[in-house]
């Protein structure tokens, strides 16, 4: 049920919606494509965990993972195909 009072918010509370429901969608066709025997919501749950740390170093952005990914952990960054090492970069600003 939606408890909005106004018609902006009502159509942005469904714009959500759907926005996420087609995240999960968009999520689950790349698993299923690239033959990952995980679910959305495992992917969902990883992504969770994840501790994620951000250095500005001029107009750069870089990301350090915090902590050690196992096997399927770096299976899922491969299949969405995000480069990673000891840090990596989601460009500039």
């Amino acid at each position: 049920p939606i408890y909005h009072k106004t018609k902006n918010r009502v159509e942005a509370h469904i714009f959500v919606a759907v926005l996420g429901y087609l995240v999960e969608r968009a999520i689950y066709e790349i698993l299923k494509r690239k033959r990952l025997k995980l679910s959305v919501k495992e992917v969902i749950n990883f992504s969770k965990s994840l501790d994620v740390i951000e250095i500005e170093i001029g107009k750069e952005k870089i990301l350090f993972l915090s902590q050690d990914l196992g096997a399927i952990e770096r299976r899922v960054f491969e299949v969405f195909d995000v480069k990673i090492g000891r840090y990596f970069s989601v460009g500039t600003r």
